[in-house]
């Protein structure tokens, strides 16, 4: 057995023998753990009215508990509410946004077209006059 094993086993019967120890009732103590009231396990008596009023005290503040869970909820949901609208607004100010840009872009299109017709009515007009000028047998075209 090598040395590392031989400490490891010294190691686990320590443990062993603490856990043993820690388990092992106390002087005046009795062997049994049952009771989990440390009033009761010191070997005083709870009363019986100290109880009802632990017992009424508790039920109402688990009442109260449940109230404010379930305010806190709602609130919860109002806000998840609104956080809903306020995205369907941002939503619809980048719509309208969107539609100012498409309608700029509509604006800029007839701009153009209307100045590129008035450019193809000027270049037909000069074809015109060209071929009118190509019949005439005294005029010079320029």
């Amino acid at each position: 057995m090598s040395a590392r094993c031989s400490a490891r086993s010294r190691t686990t019967a320590r443990s062993r023998a603490w856990a043993r120890k820690a388990l092992r009732p106390r002087r005046g103590e009795s062997s049994s753990r049952s009771s989990r009231d440390p009033l009761q396990a010191r070997g005083q008596a709870v009363p019986d009215r100290a109880l009802a009023r632990a017992k009424v005290a508790t039920e109402s503040a688990i009442k109260e508990l449940e109230g404010a869970r379930r305010d806190f909820a709602d609130l919860l949901r109002k806000l998840q509410t609104s956080e809903d609208f306020i995205d369907e607004l941002l939503q619809v100010r980048g719509t309208s946004a969107r539609l100012d840009v498409i309608h700029q872009l509509t604006d800029g299109i007839r701009d153009a077209s209307d100045k590129l017709k008035k450019l193809l009515g000027t270049i037909k007009t000069l074809g015109a006059m060209k071929v009118r000028f190509a019949g005439c047998v005294g005029c010079v075209p320029r």
